[in-house]
C-alpha cells in the first residue's frame, strides 16, 4: 500500500499569515515585554480535513520525514457494524498527510488498508530504530468477552491489535509475528519507551479491565519480537482500568516511574535503572479518590518537575431522547429507573452498556440481566425486541435491593418495559435503538440535570508520590466538565498552559483555556473559538505545530457519539501567535531507542531554565506531537542547552538560535561527566519556595547526598531535590555533597538571590 503525495504551494500560508498580523506589526514591543494574547482561527476548511463520524482521538507525527508533522484519526467503529442499527464506516482511519504547512490530503485507505473492527487509541514510534515512524493501533477485545487463546480468523478481522511497520512508504501490519496481536486485551492506547535499556524502545498497554494484569509490559527482544515482562507491576487487577500510561523521571530520588491514569491513578517506581520490575507507591490519602478523563503530566508550576493535571466530568442520572430513534440512559452511580415504558415503530433493540464492560453483567453466577415474567438470566447484552419472542412476555418481579436490569414485553398494551437497579459506583448505560420511530410513555422518571461539574485534578511532585498544593494552582474554584486537555505554552510566554475540550453526556460545551500566570491559572473561553464547540460529542484535543511558525495549534475530534447525527467535523484550530520567541527541541538517540522517549532537555534562556520530557506526546485521549516545544518570551538567544538521555547520562549541546527546530543526537554534543546543579530561576522572591535539582549522569548512585546552604547541612534533607523556602532576602549558596562508597566525595553549588515582595 503506497502512499500517494501531492505538492501545494506554500506561499499560500505565508501570505495568510502576512493578513493575520498587522495589528501586532503595528505596537512596539519592550524587549522585556512578553506578549500573552492567545487566540485561534479555524483553519478546518482550508486544511482539507473532511472527515465527519465516529473518533477515538488522533495521533500526530511526521511520519514521512518530510520536516510537516501529519495525523491520524481513528474512526473507531467500522464496518461491519458493532451492532445492528449502527452506521457502518467505509475506512477504518483517516492518515492525513500535510501538504506544506496550510493543506492536507487523506491517505488512510491507502496507507493502511481497510481492516474494519474496533479501532481504539492509536500510537507512533519508531519500533525498529529506522528512523520510518511505526503505528501501533489498540483494537477490540470484544467488549471483555475474549480469553486468551489460539488466534483465530474473526480475530484478525475485528479484534487483534495492529502493529504497522513502515518500510519504503509502505505500512504493513506485523502485530501478530511481532507478538503484540493479543486480540483479548480490550488495548485502549499504548506507551512506548525502552524500559530494559538495551536501544529498542518496549510497549505498555493501558487497558480496560485487563484480563491478564500480569502482562501489561512486553519487552523487544534483539529480533524484534515482545516477550511480556510477568510479575512486572504488582498490585494490579482487573479492576484497574486505564486510559494511558506515562513514564518519567521525579520524585525525591528522580528515578523513573510510570504514572497510570485516574485521579489518583496507579503510580509504579522502578525497582532499579533498567529492570523490568516496578514498585507500586502508595498515594497520599489527602488526595482522595476521583476520576479524571485524560492524564498530563508538565511543567506547570516552573520548577523543573513534572505536575498531574486531569479534568473531570460533570454527571448525574439522565434519560436522553437523543433523537426519534434513539433513547439513552445513564446512571453513573447508585440509582434506580423503574418502570420506564417506551413503545417502537420497525426494528429496535436494547444494549447493555456497563462502564466496565458487559463481562460483569452476563456471568451467569452474577443474576443480573433478567428477562420477561420468568425472570431469565440472560447471557446476552444486546437484545432485539421482538414482541413475538415469548422471552420477554410479562413482567417479574422486581428485587430492588440488587443490582439489575429487567426487560419486558406486555402483549396487552404492547409496551415494553426497562427498569434498572444500581447499588455500584461504576456507570451504567443504556441504548434503545432502531430503525424506525422509538416513543416514551407515560410518566418519565425523575432524573437530575447534569451538574456544572467539579473542580480539576491538579497534583503537584512532593518527596515520594502527588500531592495537593493550596488552591490548586487557582483551581479549586472553576467548576467544569471536560473531557480532554493538553498541555503547551500557547502563547510562548515560558509557562505551560492547558486547552481543554469540554462534554458532559447531554452533548459537547465550550472550549476552556486556562492560561498560565506562574503562580496560578486564569481561566476564559479561548478566542476565536467560541462557536466551533456545539457540533458533535467532543472526543479529544491534541497539538501540533502543524504550519511550523513556532506557535502550538489544536485539533479537536467531535465522535465520541455512536449515533450518525451526533458526529461533528474535525476542528483545526491555528494559533494566531505574536511576536514572542520559541525553541523546537527534537531528541534522536543513537545508544539510546531512535525515539529517544523517556529523555528530558532543559533550555537556558531569559534568566531562566525550562524542562520538557519525551514521552512520545501519549494522553489518554490523543498522542501530540512529540517534538519538545519552549516559548521563550522576549528572549533572543538560548544560553544553555542540556539533554539527559533514558539511561541518565548527559549532554551539553551548542545553544541554538531562537525561533529554530533543533535536532539533537546523542553522541554528538558535549559530553557532562560531573553532576550539574539545576534552580529554575536564581532570583526568588520572599517567601517562595525553590526547588533545586541535582542531575548526576555517573552510572553508580551516591550512597548519600547532603544539602547545605552556605555551608550549613540541612536536617532531613537528602535525595536529588530539594525544595526550600527563603522567607529573608539575601544571597545564598545551595551546595549538594554526593558521598560514593568508592570514591572521594564530589559537590556541586548554585548561586541564587532572594529579593524582597513588590
Amino acid at each position: 500500500m503506497r502512499i500517494q503525495r501531492h505538492t501545494y504551494r506554500r506561499f499560500m500560508l505565508f501570505s495568510f499569515a502576512v493578513l493575520l498580523l498587522p495589528a501586532m506589526a503595528s505596537r512596539e514591543l519592550p524587549a522585556d515585554e512578553f506578549e500573552t494574547t492567545i487566540g485561534f482561527t479555524d483553519w478546518s476548511d482550508q486544511a482539507g480535513l473532511t472527515y465527519r463520524g465516529q473518533t477515538w482521538g488522533a495521533s500526530w507525527r511526521d511520519f514521512d520525514n518530510d520536516g510537516f508533522v501529519d495525523i491520524f484519526v481513528s474512526h473507531h467503529f467500522t464496518h461491519p457494524r458493532p451492532f445492528k442499527f449502527a452506521p457502518g464506516g467505509k475506512v477504518p482511519a483517516s492518515l492525513y498527510r500535510n501538504e506544506g504547512g496550510a493543506r492536507f490530503s487523506d491517505q488512510g485507505s491507502v496507507a493502511l488498508g481497510s481492516t474494519p473492527g474496533d479501532w481504539h487509541g492509536a500510537s507512533w514510534a519508531d519500533v525498529d530504530n529506522d528512523n520510518a515512524p511505526d503505528l501501533f493501533v489498540a483494537r477490540g477485545g470484544g467488549s471483555g468477552l475474549l480469553r486468551p487463546g489460539p488466534i483465530t480468523n474473526v480475530d484478525r478481522i475485528l479484534n487483534t491489535n495492529l502493529l504497522f511497520i513502515q518500510s519504503n512508504g509502505r505500512f504493513v501490519d506485523r502485530s501478530e509475528e511481532r507478538g503484540l496481536a493479543l486480540p483479548w486485551q480490550r488495548g485502549r492506547r499504548a506507551s512506548w519507551f525502552d524500559i530494559d535499556l538495551d536501544g529498542r524502545l518496549d510497549i505498555i498497554f493501558a487497558l480496560a479491565s485487563p484480563p491478564d494484569p500480569r502482562a501489561l509490559i512486553y519487552l523487544q527482544n534483539q529480533f524484534g519480537h515482545f516477550e511480556p515482562c510477568t510479575q512486572a507491576l504488582p498490585g494490579l487487577g482487573p479492576d484497574d482500568s486505564s486510559g494511558a500510561v506515562i513514564q518519567f523521571r521525579g520524585f525525591r530520588d528522580q528515578a523513573r516511574h510510570l504514572q497510570f491514569s485516574g485521579a489518583p491513578g496507579k503510580l509504579y517506581r522502578e525497582n532499579a535503572l533498567g529492570s523490568c520490575s516496578f514498585i507500586e507507591v502508595s498515594p497520599d490519602r489527602a488526595l482522595g479518590a476521583r476520576y479524571a478523563y485524560d492524564l498530563v503530566l508538565a511543567d506547570f508550576t516552573g520548577d523543573l518537575s513534572l505536575d498531574y493535571f486531569g479534568p473531570t466530568k460533570a454527571g448525574g442520572p439522565f434519560i436522553r431522547k437523543t433523537n426519534l430513534k434513539q433513547v439513552t440512559i445513564g446512571l453513573p452511580g447508585r440509582e434506580t429507573i423503574a418502570g420506564l415504558e417506551f413503545k417502537v415503530e420497525g426494528e429496535a433493540m436494547v444494549i447493555v452498556r456497563p462502564a466496565s464492560g458487559p463481562k460483569s453483567w452476563i456471568d451467569s453466577s452474577q443474576q443480573r440481566i433478567f428477562l420477561g415474567r420468568s425472570g431469565a438470566n440472560s447471557s446476552a447484552y444486546q437484545f432485539e425486541l421482538d414482541s413475538g419472542d415469548t422471552r420477554f412476555h410479562g413482567r417479574a418481579s422486581l428485587n430492588l435491593s440488587a443490582t439489575g436490569f429487567y426487560l419486558a414485553f406486555d402483549p396487552e398494551t404492547h409496551l415494553w418495559s426497562v427498569t434498572v437497579k444500581k447499588n455500584e459506583s461504576i456507570p451504567f448505560f443504556l441504548e434503545i435503538i432502531g430503525n424506525g420511530r422509538i416513543d416514551l410513555v407515560g410518566e418519565i422518571p425523575i432524573t437530575e440535570p447534569i451538574d456544572a461539574g467539579s473542580s480539576d485534578v491538579f497534583y503537584v511532585q512532593g518527596e515520594k508520590t502527588w500531592q495537593r498544593t493550596p488552591g490548586d494552582y487557582g483551581l479549586s474554584t472553576v467548576k467544569t466538565s471536560c473531557v480532554s486537555a493538553v498541555a503547551g505554552d500557547f502563547d510562548n510566554d515560558m509557562d505551560v498552559d492547558i486547552f481543554l475540550g469540554c462534554a458532559d453526556d447531554l452533548g459537547s460545551r465550550p472550549y476552556l483555556l486556562y492560561e498560565n500566570h506562574e503562580t496560578h491559572f486564569a481561566a476564559s473561553l479561548p478566542s476565536g473559538t467560541e462557536e466551533h464547540y456545539q457540533t458533535g460529542l467532543i472526543d479529544s484535543v491534541s497539538t501540533a505545530d502543524f504550519d511550523k511558525d513556532g506557535f502550538l495549534d489544536i485539533l479537536v475530534t467531535r465522535g465520541q457519539a455512536e449515533i450518525v447525527e451526533e458526529h461533528g467535523p474535525l476542528t483545526l484550530l491555528r494559533n494566531r501567535g505574536n511576536r514572542n520567541h520559541w525553541l523546537r527541541v527534537e531528541l534522536k538517540g543513537n545508544k539510546s531507542a531512535s525515539d529517544a522517549f523517556g529523555a528530558r532537555a532543559f533550555v537556558n534562556a531569559g534568566d531562566r531554565w525550562q524542562m520538557r520530557s519525551a514521552s512520545g506526546g501519549i494522553r489518554v485521549t490523543a498522542q501530540d506531537e512529540p517534538t519538545l516545544h519552549f516559548g521563550l518570551g522576549a528572549a533572543e538567544t538560548v544560553k544553555d542547552l542540556l539533554v539527559e538521555w533514558p539511561d541518565g547520562t548527559l549532554e551539553r549541546f551548542v545553544p541554538p538560535s531562537s525561533n529554530t527546530l533543533f535536532t539533537c543526537r546523542e553522541g554528538t554534543g558535549n559530553a557532562v561527566a560531573e553532576p550539574r546543579l539545576l534552580v529554575a530561576r536564581t532570583l526568588i522572591e520572599q517567601h517562595r519556595a525553590a526547588r533545586f535539582l541535582l542531575l548526576d549522569p555517573t552510572s553508580t548512585p551516591p550512597e548519600r547526598i547532603t544539602w547545605r546552604i552556605d555551608g550549613t547541612p540541612l536536617e532531613n534533607a537528602s535525595g536529588n531535590v530539594l525544595t526550600k523556602r527563603f522567607d529573608k532576602s539575601g544571597s545564598y549558596s545551595i551546595e549538594a555533597v554526593l558521598s560514593r562508597e568508592n570514591g572521594p566525595s564530589m559537590s556541586v553549588r548554585t548561586q541564587i538571590t532572594v529579593i524582597g515582595e513588590h
